[in-house]
């Protein structure tokens, strides 16, 4: 078994630019990720982490080409932070200038945002197999969907929420990908992220219940099991988990495959400050709506009484 780090010595005094009066371990901490058939990294020498792409060098170099695009000192942090904490190329998010984004039309209206469809000029960032090695490229351009944030105009730290939730939850393995934020013309601040073409489930089962097989109804809920695994794993409750905040998307090959989105109303899950009771009240635990417990992880299986999972089991509505 390959071991997770690999120890090349001790140290002394000073690391980098930084003078310490202790000894430290000089270790590779993501030893177990490297991979030669990534390719080899240009700065450590070492086989990268993933393709095109050295957990140890890589996500410094992006945050350093960064250079405060929004105008707004906490969400260019806030950027810089996750860039920091990207595990690939693909996922490194950025500020999108709007004027990058084109054909914007509205799509989907709840009580907590507008969300759009639009083109992105600059497109996503990917990685493309060339011959043996790999490429870091931009898919442009690309279709995306925007969110707007509850309270943007007003507070940074509260839209961020938000976003930073749907960030850590990515960083634990959710499959929805997540490219930045930018602002429009009205002030607003907006979340850019995947487009999911087949609408929500609750849409998709309207529309194609009768063409699924149970194969096809299974694997469903296992994506949508283990995204909730994952929110779960990032520490956080979803607290309005129902179909319409399950959405699908088709690949070039065919395959359908469901995502757990709105992560607006999550909270963390030692989190007792907030007892109020939020989301759509047929899908919130009886024990919530009766007062007798807070929000838990535990609430948000209620998904397999609600509608949710019914629908996808059941012969018919």
């Amino acid at each position: 078994m390959m071991p997770k780090y690999k120890i090349y010595g001790i140290t002394y005094g000073k690391v980098q630019d930084t003078k310490t009066e202790q000894y430290m371990i000089v270790l590779d901490y993501y030893f177990n990720k490297r991979d030669i058939s990534y390719g080899m990294c240009e700065q450590c020498e070492r086989p990268n982490t993933n393709p095109k792409w050295c957990q140890s060098c890589d996500p410094s170099k992006e945050s350093h080409k960064y250079h405060s695009s929004s105008g707004n000192t906490e969400i260019d942090n806030c950027i810089t932070n996750f860039q920091l904490k990207a595990t690939a190329y693909e996922k490194v998010i950025e500020w999108v200038p709007f004027k990058k984004l084109s054909n914007i039309k509205e799509i989907g209206r709840g009580g907590f945002g507008i969300v759009y469809l639009a083109i992105w000029l600059g497109g996503k960032r990917t990685v493309e197999k060339i011959g043996e090695g790999y490429k870091q490229s931009r898919r442009i351009p690309y279709v995306v969907a925007l969110k707007t944030l509850p309270g943007s105009k007003s507070d940074a730290s509260e839209f961020l929420n938000e976003f930073k939730t749907h960030m850590e939850c990515r960083l634990e393995g959710i499959e929805l990908e997540i490219y930045g934020l930018t602002q429009n013309e009205k002030d607003e601040y907006l979340m850019v992220f995947q487009y999911a073409n087949r609408g929500s489930l609750y849409e998709f089962l309207t529309q194609n219940f009768s063409e699924l097989t149970w194969q096809k109804k299974l694997e469903q809920l296992e994506y949508i099991s283990n995204d909730l695994h994952r929110i779960h794993s990032a520490g956080f409750i979803h607290s309005d988990f129902h179909s319409n905040n399950i959405l699908l998307n088709q690949n070039i090959d065919g395959k359908i495959k469901s995502y757990i989105a709105d992560l607006g109303l999550s909270r963390k899950k030692d989190d007792g400050s907030k007892d109020e009771i939020c989301g759509i009240m047929p899908y919130v635990a009886p024990e919530v709506l009766s007062g007798k417990e807070q929000f838990t992880q535990a609430a948000d299986q209620t998904w397999r009484r609600n509608e949710t999972y019914p629908k996808l089991v059941s012969e018919g509505f």
